[in-house]
Order: C-alpha cells, then structure tokens, then sequence
C-alpha cells in the first residue's frame, strides 16, 4: 500500500459539483503516476454508484496488481437526501455485489462499515 492514498469522494460531487468520468480518470491516473495506489470509495459517492464506476473505469487503465481498493458500505441516502443506516446481513450482500460489479474488480482490499456510530450518535 502506498504512503498515501486517493479518496475519490469529490470525484462525484458530494462536496462540489460532479467531475465527468474523464476528468474523474484522469485525476486517478495522475495520482498512479505520482505512485498513489492506494484508491478510497463509498457506495454513496455520487448517485447509483457513480464514483465506483468512475473509479473502475480508471483502475481498468491500470495494473491491477498495483492497485488496492478500499470501499465502505452501510449507509445509503434517501430521496430527500438524508443519510439512513443500513446494515443488515441482506444489505451488506447486496451492496457488495453492486460495488464489485460497479467498479468491475473481482476483489476490495478493504470493505469497512461507512460511519455508523457518527451518524446514530447526531
């Protein structure tokens, strides 16, 4: 794992607005060139996993080999764009099948739960 790592959460627009997907892989590619393999995502970057694609359109570009993936689940954002909790062992499933799906790789390095104890805690 690299020194440093890429958090890929402005890539689609939570704090700012939305890069295209080419901008959004070309920032990913400079970081690989800068020797940052170390990629972070969320399921709630971004509508229907948008950053997840974004960032497995990059990675495809890339040597897998070289590159490690983390991505966190258990939190999803409702219409009125509120942040509910979802961890149940039927989420957990399905979320893990869409992500690897959305970011096209056949394994995540790390899958952590996405700031459960904040947000039940507010």
């Amino acid at each position: 794992v690299s020194r440093l790592g890429f958090g890929c959460l402005r890539l689609s627009g939570i704090l700012n607005a939305p890069l295209s997907h080419e901008a959004g892989c070309s920032v990913i590619m400079e970081d690989f060139q800068r020797r940052i393999t170390f990629f972070d995502s969320a399921n709630v970057y971004g509508d229907n996993h948008d950053n997840e694609i974004m960032v497995g359109k990059a990675l495809k570009q890339l040597p897998r080999e070289k590159i490690q993936l983390a991505t966190k689940f258990g939190v999803t954002m409702s219409k009125e764009a509120q942040f509910i909790v979802k961890d149940t062992l039927e989420f957990v499933r399905q979320w893990c099948e869409a992500s690897l799906l959305s970011i096209l790789m056949l394994t995540i390095l790390t899958c952590t739960i996405n700031s459960v104890w904040t947000l039940q805690c507010q």
